[in-house]
């Protein structure tokens, strides 16, 4: 009988740890040498749990607030079910829980817990904003020395960590729950929609609830829409007085969040 490959043997064991649509044939594990009686194939099936464990726990870490709602058991059932139509291809387990957020709504569980999806989205954002990379921003100092005219047209180029989630559900106040015991839990969830501005400041990740028209004006600039764009769909909705949001713009400055605009190049 012809001894397989390497390539071959390599294919088989990964089949084995994490099963895949074909596999060679079991007779290659004769190879496998017993150990204290306990069959080679036996042994190998340590590894298979433990791939299934690691990546549970890999979930786990970074959707915490779900893992939390649905318990022990259910989410157990979800990273099995995930990580068979997501397998990991990533040495880094962070980075494995990239598609939940979709995955999740495509489930039963997302009819009986309709916020779940956009709770595991804000989460996988918090993971996202944490492994992002900062770079150095642009001060008000260097946007004053841009004109007037030229700002209003400038579109602003924000830090790797910024990123927005509006949901029809509190999703800030239940993530800000998952810590919290059972029996202290009161939270009203009908009918409060929230919109959470995500983002990172040194080494912590901070979450600020935005208003509608926050929203509208941070998704705008995301999307590369000019200063003035942005202005002028918030004055048709809202109001002519875009003082509130002169303000707001200035703050996001004074955080660091803008790294960059089409007069500035980033560094």
């Amino acid at each position: 009988m012809k001894k397989p490959s390497l390539a071959e043997v390599q294919y088989w064991m990964k089949s084995m740890i994490h099963p895949v649509d074909t596999a060679l044939p079991g007779s290659i594990a004769v190879d496998f040498n017993p150990q204290r009686a306990i069959p080679g194939l036996e042994r190998l099936s340590v590894y298979a749990e433990g791939y299934e464990i690691r990546f549970r726990e890999g979930l786990s870490e970074t959707y915490e607030a779900v893992h939390r709602v649905i318990g022990e058991a259910r989410f157990a059932e979800l990273a099995k079910a995930y990580a068979a139509q997501y397998p990991s291809r990533n040495p880094n387990l962070s980075f494995v829980g990239e598609h939940l957020p979709q995955f999740i709504g495509t489930l039963p569980l997302a009819k009986e817990l309709p916020f779940i999806a956009d709770l595991a989205k804000l989460e996988w954002l918090v993971s996202e904003a944490f492994h992002a990379f900062e770079k150095p921003a642009v001060g008000a100092h260097e946007l004053s020395k841009i004109s007037p005219e030229k700002l209003t047209q400038a579109v602003f180029i924000f830090q790797p960590s910024v990123a927005v989630v509006s949901s029809d559900w509190p999703v800030l106040d239940i993530w800000n729950l998952r810590k919290k015991p059972k029996e202290e839990i009161n939270l009203e969830i009908n009918g409060r929609a929230q919109r959470v501005m995500v983002y990172r400041r040194g080494f912590k990740v901070e979450c600020r609830l935005l208003t509608e028209w926050q929203l509208e004006m941070l998704e705008g600039l995301l999307q590369g829409l000019s200063l003035e764009a942005v202005c002028g769909k918030l004055a048709e909705k809202f109001s002519d007085d875009l003082t509130p949001a002169t303000a707001w713009f200035s703050s996001l400055t004074q955080d660091g969040l803008i790294v960059a605009t089409s007069s500035i190049s980033p560094p």
